[in-house]
């Protein structure tokens, strides 16, 4: 998965100003920035609803202020009513075709409904106006990358790392394009970098795990999948992935234990029972081992 980046409504438009006018109406509010600013307070909250209530309330009053379209649309975007953010991005950038936000947010819900290149248009124009806009490289990053672009795709990453040097999502994006390249031991660097920074990031751990394994460093796959479950103890692929790599070293007690946790935990999962089966079997106990293959193709399991 590439990790995309939004700008979050209490993030970054927490710090926008209501530009719009001032006169006073009567309602539940005195005018349409006292409006747009109790639209702030609820999206602080997760009021979603009443935050979106609020902005068109404000829009209402004044319908010329591109940061209050700009708004609603980031609210219609957390509620994944994505025609409506686009439209409100539409609009704030008639208004202001400056506005940098309106169009990374309108890239965003571009690239969350498949729209890669109109995405990549927009980060790029986000790019134009606000250099420094770190989050833009990283998603325009990801759309190049959904299209296969791998080269263009770690340019973007690398240039978002440069710009802010402690941001985890651009090395973790990073080192799934170079693991698409087959580049493993850069992969393997800057998850490194990811969990240097985000110590609980389970994804990391997980993802590099599995390079080790690619890269035969079972040891290593062994104590990145081990801190999987301590972090998350309900991960199932981690103990999935941790007794596979058992099963390789002939440590069949071990995947047995690790298989029978993903079974617990996933009573529908094929690939467990197939791979339980099979330790089963190196160990010599061929009953219980023809059970779980019967249990595996029950289950829709076909062998590779």
């Amino acid at each position: 998965m590439q990790v995309f980046q939004h700008f979050g409504i209490v993030m970054l438009f927490g710090a926008l100003v209501c530009l719009a006018t001032a006169r006073s109406v009567a309602g539940d509010f005195q005018s349409a920035a006292e409006a747009c600013e109790a639209g702030k307070a609820r999206a602080k909250n997760m009021d979603l609803d009443g935050a979106i209530a609020a902005y068109t309330e404000a829009i209402r009053l004044d319908g010329k202020d591109a940061q209050t379209h700009l708004l609603r649309g980031a609210a219609y975007g957390h509620k994944q009513e994505h025609a409506r953010a686009i439209s409100d991005m539409d609009e704030a950038i008639r208004l202001d075709p400056k506005l940098v936000e309106a169009h990374f947010v309108r890239a965003v819900e571009y690239q969350v409904t498949g729209k890669t290149n109109e995405a990549i248009a927009g980060f790029s124009e986000a790019i134009r106006l606000n250099a420094q806009l770190f989050q833009a490289y990283n998603n325009r990053g990801g759309a190049y990358a959904k299209l296969g672009d791998r080269e263009k795709a770690i340019a973007d990453y690398t240039e978002a790392i440069r710009i802010a040097l402690r941001d985890p999502a651009a090395y973790f994006n990073r080192s799934m394009a170079y693991a698409q390249k087959g580049d493993y031991d850069k992969a393997v660097a800057d998850l490194t970098e990811v969990i240097q920074f985000a110590p609980g990031n389970v994804s990391a751990y997980r993802n590099r795990g599995m390079l080790h394994g690619r890269q035969h460093q079972y040891d290593k796959a062994i104590a990145d999948f081990t801190e999987v479950v301590r972090l998350d103890p309900k991960d199932a692929k981690g103990y999935l992935y941790r007794g596979t790599v058992y099963g390789h070293l002939r440590k069949y007690g071990e995947a047995v234990a690790d298989f029978t946790e993903v079974i617990r935990l996933q009573p529908g999962n094929a690939l467990a029972y197939n791979n339980r089966g099979l330790a089963y079997e190196g160990k010599g106990e061929h009953a219980k081992a023809e059970e779980d293959f019967s249990q595996a193709k029950k289950l829709g399991y076909k062998a590779q």
